[in-house]
């Protein structure tokens, strides 16, 4: 039901290929050969992320990307967010960032439930750290969360 693009996909492997050893630096070519994805793409989303301020570059013959802070202090849905070039919700009247003409939008008892079950998506996203995905962190909060409130709702 929900799928992240690709450039949402390629900025969070990155992030997290640089976390896992952060005191080296990585070019988009590295990267890139290391997931077996498009240097085209993934050069494009590096780029953005220097521009959000998550990585920066090192120039020379050293050089690459690095974090620009911990990773535990980049959130998994600040990132889905930021790179999403669309900031798109379950259903198109409970977007914020629309303006939306639904025809059904006074009579509807959909928009109430649908936006709990978006926020706890949106909640849970952001539970997580580009940290996490280095650690695979599976810890017990974040398990309980997830099954006691998203799982519930559904």
């Amino acid at each position: 039901m929900i799928r992240l693009s690709k450039k949402v996909e390629y900025g969070l492997l990155a992030l997290q290929f640089i976390a896992n050893r952060p005191d080296e630096k990585y070019s988009s070519k590295e990267i890139a050969d290391f997931y077996g994805i498009s240097f085209e793409l993934l050069s494009k989303v590096l780029q953005q992320l220097q521009k959000l301020k998550y990585i920066t570059s090192v120039k020379g013959v050293h050089g690459g990307y690095i974090l620009t802070k911990d990773a535990s202090d980049i959130s998994v849905g600040d990132v889905i967010r930021d790179l999403s070039s669309e900031k798109k919700s379950l259903v198109e009247c409970t977007d914020v960032h629309k303006n939306h003409d639904c025809y059904a939008f006074e009579k509807c008892t959909l928009k109430t439930p649908l936006q709990i079950i978006q926020n706890k998506i949106n909640e849970a996203f952001n539970l997580f750290t580009i940290r996490d995905l280095v650690l695979a962190d599976t810890s017990e909060d974040k398990q309980v969360f997830i099954s006691a409130d998203l799982v519930t709702i559904l």
